[in-house]
């Protein structure tokens, strides 16, 4: 009998899978997400309720419970993307929801610390923490609607805190909260000199790679004037797929570089863009090379050449780079990035 039972079991649920049509692993990439992000909206709202709830004299015990639930509810998203393996173009999806989930445990770290010590400097970072955790949300509520308006709180937290301390001990939490504020400064600081480090260890390296891509370029062109050129095509050819792999190389690079603050995430960004495009000139070229039949530049085409004019896409992305990671390095007192990459 109880066989029966299984069997049927598997039957109802075979006939449920049968019957959708979609396994698991065909649904689109972006609904998986979603599946794991959305239980965070009811969590997140009986965070805010609770912290909304707090009043003077009261228990913090129904805030504290909710703040563990969705703590305990984070670490299941996390495993949740964790095992998702997007397909190419759905990355960005997926990393900002793991940035999400970071943000918003930093916050509710922070709300569990002032919940059971109304005297915990790291009151002073709540409306900092409370607001990155909403911009993290904010991007992804398209995926998972509801999420951008979900968590709050932080104001009548500080304010049912201070209820709770004498005017000396808000005398002591200040003092304590602008020491946090210098600690956690000089991380930030050091954070960004540390990415510096490592974007000059990406550009260093590709600073050759452009002088050889600028050398195809200005042989072709001279070729073509009929100058006379001693670069073969097979020579050019070649200088021209190393110049596109290590274009290709320093992008992956760039975008494995670890940048924690907003800003230093912007400049790996603008650095990855800037690859990218050096990468599609590279490729125009490589494509234009492709056209030529005979063994020496000499008798390459105008129209080749023509072509060339439009390979400058890189121009703009590594001034917008420059200008972001000169900003960067100005605020930590180093110097301006120089020559060539």
């Amino acid at each position: 009998m109880v066989a029966a039972v299984v069997l049927g079991a598997a039957l109802a649920v075979s006939a449920v899978l049968l019957l959708s049509g979609e396994s698991e692993a065909e649904r689109p990439f972006g609904e998986r997400p979603a599946d794991a992000l959305e239980p965070l909206i009811g969590d997140n709202e009986s965070v805010t309720r609770e912290l909304e709830g707090l009043r003077a004299g009261g228990s913090p015990g129904g805030a504290l419970d909710a703040v563990r639930d969705t703590l305990e509810g984070l670490d299941s998203t996390g495993d949740e993307l964790s095992d998702l393996a997007p397909p190419g173009g759905e990355e960005a999806t997926l990393r900002q929801a793991e940035e999400l989930v970071g943000a918003e445990r930093d916050y509710l770290d922070a709300v569990g610390s002032v919940l059971n010590n109304p005297g915990s400097p790291r009151i002073g970072e709540l409306v900092r923490l409370e607001g990155q955790a909403d911009d993290a949300l904010g991007d992804l509520d398209p995926v998972a609607p509801g999420l951008e308006s979900s968590l709050g709180g932080s104001e009548p937290l500080i304010a049912y805190s201070e209820s709770r301390l004498s005017a000396r001990e808000q005398r002591e939490q200040q003092e304590a909260i602008a020491s946090r504020q210098q600690e956690v400064q000089a991380g930030a600081e050091e954070q960004e000199l540390e990415f510096t480090r490592q974007v000059d260890a990406v550009l260093e390296p590709s600073r050759p790679v452009y002088d050889d891509a600028e050398q195809v370029v200005l042989d072709m062109f001279a070729a073509a004037d009929g100058e006379e050129v001693d670069s073969t095509l097979d020579e050019v050819t070649r200088d021209i797929d190393g110049v596109i792999a290590s274009r290709g190389d320093s992008a992956t690079s760039a975008a494995a570089i670890d940048a924690s603050t907003e800003e230093t995430r912007r400049v790996g960004e603008l650095l990855v863009a800037y690859f990218g495009a050096a990468q599609e000139q590279g490729q125009a070229i490589r494509n234009c090379l492709t056209g030529v039949e005979e063994p020496y530049l000499s008798d390459i085409s105008a129209p080749c050449v023509g072509a060339l004019d439009d390979t400058g896409a890189d121009g703009p992305e590594r001034e917008a780079f420059t200008g972001a990671y000169d900003t960067l390095r100005g605020r930590l007192g180093l110097p301006p990035v120089v020559g060539e990459f």
